[in-house]
Formats: structure tokens, C-alpha cells, sequence
């Protein structure tokens, strides 16, 4: 969890990946650049050769406290099975001391000072091919080591005992050292939160769905429901770090700043129809906001009736679908009686993609009879397509 808040805070996103997937060759190296290894003190032979190659072949991995100090089985090895990758090594294996810390030095053509006022590191750790970039007492806690082509991060601590991303009190330092360490392996940002001066927004997420090749989904909200991403939600006692203390319920605004120009759509909002690489929204405690992110304007829906009316009995045939669509969209499906009441029973959602979609409304034998009309809803524009058809 420490790992989750700390990556979410940032403004990142990560998949989980086991152990038996790593034997079983279900983790494909070439979609990802960062593999972390949390708390992972036992680790076989066939996950330290799958992660000895990921780092090899030009990966990043990036470990904290006591990595595969015990094999598959939790039986103590004589050595880390990942010590020469890391460029370490580790003398015994003993419990950890917590002694203040301190991160300092060159991280990706960065500077970087982070101060850890209670580091729980392992103090049997000897640096040998690796670089240290900070102290614990007398332990390196942040080692830096070339291996094959790519590049292994050893931080010498448990991530509980890391500064929380998330408080107000916490120094942007903390933050300043993990950006720069995900930014030096080569992660790249899809959304950056910031408030009115550029600054990070704390406590946030941003979760992405991509649903096409030029089209995505993003849910920004803030997570304050009691401890959803916080290891000690008390420390809150009933508040948060970026609403307005005197009206909390009023949220906050936000500004979105993206890595190239898109076409933006908030749903249940109006947008300025020009792509842009920055925009604004208004965030609600625990209610997200739903943003379409494209790299073309969204076009409204069609829905064509493959006849202009149908017997009681027989079903209604439709094709749906959304010109120059980048990727699936979700349409609603309603229908209206010629009494101009909702007729429920014919709801539906729909996913279609570029290809569109058939759809048959079948007619009960009781139908009514006379004019009907139904409704395409595109979600994420809110834009109608209306067909209209006869009920004979």
C-alpha cells in the first residue's frame, strides 16, 4: 500500500505483476519500462533470471529493503539472488534500524535532497558496483547500478518509513526524489495535476482508461473516503490537504496539464472544441469527474432503422455507430411510446467501435401501436441520434 499511495501520488498508474506469471513467461518485458520489486525477500530462480533479462535487455527495476535474500521456498540464500544487479552486496541477514536518512545527489540530470526522518533500512548492505546517492547511519539507502543495458535502483529502506506523498506537512522534496527517479527510467507522464502556480496537487489520482489507439478515458478524483489509498487515515481527522478548509464539500479547482495537444471532452460538460495541452477542472471530495481525452474531435452518433416500421410480433433492426470513431464509446439506448411515456423494457447500452453496431428492439404482440422514437446517447458527449418508426 505504501508503494500504491506513493506511485499515485505522483500522478502514475502501475499493473501487477506475480511471481507465476515471471515463471510461466506471462510478462511481456517490452511493455513496460519499470519493474518493482516490493518487500520481494524470496525470490527463485526462474523470477531472478526473468528479471536479471528485463534489466539486461534495457529495463528498469527498482527495489526496496532485503530483495531475494530468500529462494523461492523462504529458505535464507548465502548471498541476494539480485545483489550483482543491484551492484551490492549483502554481508547477513539481520532485522532492520531505523536511523534518520538522508537522499543526496545526481538522479537523471536532477538534483535531488530528500530527508527521511525514520528510515527502517538493513544495515548489512555493502555497496560494490553500485553508486549511493545517501545515507542511513553508516548504510547507503538509495543505490544507483548500470547493469546490461539498463539500470537497477536498490532503496536500502521499507517504503512505510517514506515521507507520505499525500500530507499536507510533507515536503515536496520527498516527491521531488521519486519523480526524478521514475522520470530517470524513463516513464513519461500522461497528466500532470498542478494548482494555479504549477505547483503538485496532493492527494489526487488519475485513472486512465485507454479504450482506443487515439482515445482515453480519465477519471480525476480525489481519494479521501477514510484510508482508499492512505496507510494512516487519521492523520486527516476528518480534513484534507486541498478543499477549502471553511466549505470542504466545495473541492477545488484543478489544472490538467498534458505532454501534447488533445481534444478534450469532460462528460456532462461543455469544452472548448480546439485541442490544448492544459485545462481546468472542478473536483468534488470522492466524486470524480470523467474526461475524454482524443486526438480528434468527437463526432455524434447515427442510428439508421433498417425499415421505417414494424409489425407487433417481429423486431426493429438498427444500425448505430459514430463516424471516425478512435476507439469504443458507450451508447444508451432509449425509447419513447407514441403516448410520449419511456418504454424501459427497450434500455440499453451498447459498445461500439469504428464498425458500429446492430441492434433489434423486439415488438411484444400487445405493442402499442403508432409512431415510436429512440435515442442514441453517445456518454461521453452527451450527443443524440434520433430514428423514428411505426408500430403497425
Amino acid at each position: 500500500m505504501s508503494w500504491h499511495r506513493a506511485i499515485r501520488a505522483l500522478g502514475l498508474q502501475f499493473e501487477y505483476v506475480t511471481d507465476r506469471m515471471l515463471r510461466r513467461d506471462a510478462f511481456h518485458p517490452e511493455d513496460y519500462k519499470v519493474l518493482i520489486l516490493s518487500q520481494c525477500e524470496a525470490i527463485g530462480p526462474d523470477e531472478a533470471r526473468v528479471i536479471r533479462d528485463f534489466v539486461r535487455g534495457g529495463g528498469a527495476v527498482i527495489a526496496d529493503v532485503r530483495p531475494g535474500l530468500y529462494d523461492e521456498r523462504c529458505k535464507p540464500l548465502k548471498a541476494g539472488a539480485l545483489d550483482d544487479v543491484f551492484g551490492v552486496r549483502h554481508t547477513a541477514n539481520v532485522g532492520a534500524v531505523a536511523v534518520p536518512g538522508r537522499i543526496h545527489g545526481a538522479l537523471g540530470g536532477r538534483n535531488v535532497t530528500a530527508e527521511i526522518a525514520d528510515a527502517r533500512v538493513n544495515p548489512a548492505v555493502e555497496v560494490t558496483t553500485g553508486t549511493a546517492l545517501g545515507q542511513a547511519g553508516d548504510s547507503p539507502i538509495c543505490i544507483l547500478n548500470r547493469f546490461g543495458k539498463g539500470r537497477a535502483i536498490l532503496l536500502n529502506f521499507t517504503m512505510n518509513s517514506f515521507p507520505n506523498l499525500s500530507l499536507p506537512q510533507t515536503e515536496e522534496a520527498a516527491a521531488d526524489f521519486l519523480d526524478a527517479l521514475f522520470a530517470s527510467t524513463g516513464v513519461q507522464w500522461p497528466v500532470r495535476m498542478v494548482d494555479g502556480e504549477g505547483r503538485r496537487m496532493r492527494n489526487l489520482e488519475a485513472v486512465r482508461w485507454k479504450t482506443g489507439d487515439d482515445l482515453e478515458v480519465v477519471a480525476f478524483y480525489a481519494p479521501l473516503d477514510r484510508g482508499r489509498h492512505l496507510i494512516y487515515p487519521d492523520h486527516y481527522r476528518g480534513g484534507d490537504c486541498w478543499t477549502d478548509r471553511t466549505n470542504p464539500s466545495a473541492g477545488a479547482s484543478v489544472r490538467i496539464v498534458l505532454p501534447r495537444a488533445r481534444h478534450i471532452t469532460e462528460i456532462g460538460a461543455v469544452r472548448d472544441p480546439e485541442p490544448a495541452t492544459t485545462f481546468t477542472i472542478h473536483l468534488r471530495p470522492r466524486i470524480p469527474s470523467f474526461v475524454v481525452l482524443s486526438d480528434r474531435p468527437l463526432r455524434s452518433p447515427v442510428l439508421k432503422p433498417a425499415t421505417s416500421a414494424g409489425e407487433r410480433g417481429e423486431a426493429l433492426v438498427m444500425q448505430v455507430g459514430i463516424p471516425d470513431a478512435q476507439g469504443l464509446h458507450a451508447l444508451t439506448i432509449r425509447a419513447t411510446g407514441p403516448d410520449g411515456r419511456p418504454a424501459p423494457w427497450f434500455d440499453r447500452t451498447v459498445m461500439i467501435d469504428g464498425q458500429g453496431a446492430e441492434i433489434r428492439l423486439p415488438l411484444a404482440h400487445n405493442e402499442q401501436t403508432g409512431a415510436w422514437t429512440v435515442e442514441a446517447t453517445d456518454l461521453y458527449t452527451s450527443r443524440k441520434a434520433v430514428a423514428k418508426f411505426h408500430v403497425e
